[in-house]
């Protein structure tokens, strides 16, 4: 019988470090988009933030407790995410199926996170 604990400590190694790289470029999708890089990180939270940045209610993120409702809700999210960094909808479908790789590739690559609502001009009064 082979020893496969050599080939078990291999693959453990590989997704520990893609874990890694997956939290790396969630941190920098978030500086991107101006926040802090920590909130990317923190599970739930996240995605708190995530639709607060998107939709301006972070609550909503609690939808994705409806059964079915979720998986139209997660296409819809990722497609915004990907037309807020200037990509297409299919680098949003990209972004569902297949998640970590198009993570790196928004984190490192050029892509500039655009806010499509105007900053509030501020008027101050002495």
């Amino acid at each position: 019988m082979p020893d496969l604990s050599f080939n078990f400590f291999q693959v453990n190694l590989v997704d520990s470090l893609w874990f890694i790289v997956g939290l790396v470029a969630q941190w920098w999708i978030f500086k991107k988009m101006g926040r802090e890089g920590w909130e990317g990180v923190l599970p739930l939270y996240n995605l708190y933030v995530l639709f607060e940045v998107l939709y301006g209610k972070g609550w909503k993120f609690l939808l994705f407790l409806i059964p079915l409702y979720n998986i139209y809700l997660l296409f819809k999210v990722d497609i915004e995410l990907a037309h807020r960094f200037g990509r297409t909808s299919g680098f949003g479908v990209g972004l569902v199926f297949l998640t970590p790789i198009f993570n790196c590739i928004l984190a490192f690559s050029d892509s500039q996170y655009n806010d499509p609502t105007p900053k509030a001009q501020v008027e101050y009064e002495f």
